[in-house]
């Protein structure tokens, strides 16, 4: 496997319709196994085949239970009912948007053997699917969305909207059918993200300054995990803390050698901007 470069907005195959996937053999396994080491080295939860350059029919999904690979999809059917939330996009970094989408869709699509199936997926994982359908016919979130947001909203929802983050972790989504035959490496068996029963933590504030230098958070989120501890060693560029920002992963990392002096964060605190999150010496 190999990671592929992101295609970013500016470039115009994002804005071109791509053509179907006719052969199913080697590169085309090659092609989707790379497009999902690439779409978990972005701390992404979808990536589409023109975000990596190539004009097929083809995206991949993270559900959090497995990677669900969709070869020529199909949208079959959608829900009258709808969700309101926050969209990011990989190939428009640091940038998201208020999106309003079905609550629940269901997708047929083939896997990379060229057989047929179909998934089906509520609240974040329908909003992934149909967000990753919207690439292949040349459409970015933009497109749709009511309202860009600026980083002060962007803090503001986060701080205020519990609900936001139950809705976040509480996505599921369930296979309908899936011929009996030779299944893709991750199968499309059925995948459920069991929704958090833990209360999101309060905030936590920063801490007065020290002698050493501090790693400040750069957006508004949920600490997923600490990685180091104190009086860990840690290298310039290592990963210190995994945030959550708007269903993708982001992590916070060291810039600079040293030893880890104090940390003011555990998982499950909720950040904003600024935030000193640990202290290096």
């Amino acid at each position: 496997m190999a990671l592929r470069k992101i295609v970013t907005v500016g470039d115009p195959v994002l804005t071109k319709t791509c053509r179907p996937v006719t052969k199913f053999d080697a590169r085309l396994s090659t092609l989707i196994d790379d497009m999902i080491e690439t779409m978990h080295e972005a701390n992404g939860v979808g990536l589409a085949g023109p975000q990596v350059g190539v004009m097929r029919r083809l995206c991949v999904v993270d559900t959090g239970e497995e990677d669900v690979e969709l070869v020529n999809p199909e949208i079959v059917e959608v829900s009258a009912e709808t969700q309101t939330g926050v969209e990011g996009c990989l190939s428009l970094p640091g940038k998201y948007g208020i999106v309003t989408r079905p609550e629940h869709v269901v997708i047929r699509a083939q896997d990379r053997n060229g057989d047929w199936y179909e998934y089906e997926g509520d609240d974040i994982v329908a909003r992934c699917f149909l967000h990753e359908i919207d690439h292949l016919d040349g459409h970015m979130y933009t497109e749709i969305a009511e309202k860009m947001l600026t980083p002060e909203e962007l803090e503001q929802m986060v701080a205020e909207s519990d609900d936001y983050e139950v809705e976040i972790e509480g996505a599921k989504a369930s296979t309908v059918s899936k011929p009996q035959v030779s299944p893709a490496p991750k199968s499309a068996n059925s995948a459920m993200i069991t929704p958090s029963t833990a209360t999101p933590s309060p905030r936590i504030a920063p801490a007065p300054s020290t002698s050493g230098s501090s790693v400040k958070c750069p957006l508004p989120g949920t600490v997923l995990s600490v990685k180091v501890a104190v009086g860990d060693t840690v290298a310039a560029g290592q990963t210190l803390v995994v945030l959550e920002a708007m269903k993708m992963e982001n992590n916070i990392d060291a810039d600079r050698a040293g030893v880890v002096k104090q940390i003011l964060v555990q998982q499950g605190a909720t950040v904003m901007e600024g935030d000193v999150l640990i202290v290096i010496g």
